[in-house]
């Protein structure tokens, strides 16, 4: 396996100072369709959010509010361009069950449900270059995961 490099640039730290990114990798996965059981903690979590959070107050709760400020802060809309934290909070919050996806992203949506923080993975099998967490500067080429297109 190649060795790869995951970097967050100074940048970073430097405009938003209380960021925070924890980093789990783990070799031989098996993504499987999410059990039952792992499907009724994802519906408690959604349950969990509806007991703890209010809609209407939604922005101002810290953890959103934190990200809506740092989109404010590169010029994107939050009320446009939502977290994807904030967005699956408004969802479970309007009793919209997520989809389950697959194991691995069902145990994530979990964890972000659970902690209100956003959650993501990457196969790295698959990526063939370094990651870097960066400010865009507007001239990336965006390849989705699974497709070969820009």
């Amino acid at each position: 396996m190649k060795e790869l490099y995951y970097t967050i640039s100074d940048e970073i730290f430097q405009r938003f100072p209380g960021y925070v990114r924890g980093v789990v990798i783990a070799h031989d996965v098996s993504n499987i369709s999410s059990p039952e059981e792992l499907i009724r903690l994802l519906r408690a979590s959604e349950a969990s959010v509806r007991e703890r959070l209010n809609l209407d107050l939604l922005t101002e709760d810290s953890h959103i509010k934190s990200w809506r400020e740092a989109y404010r802060s590169f010029g994107a809309k939050p009320s446009e361009f939502r977290s994807s934290i904030e967005a699956m909070l408004r969802r479970a919050l309007r009793n919209d069950p997520l989809p389950t996806i697959n194991a691995l992203v069902d145990i994530g949506n979990v964890i972000s449900l659970r902690h209100l923080v956003p959650v993501g993975g990457h196969a790295i099998d698959v990526v063939e270059d370094n990651i870097e967490l960066r400010i865009a500067n507007g001239r990336e080429n965006f390849i989705p995961f699974g497709s070969d297109e820009l």
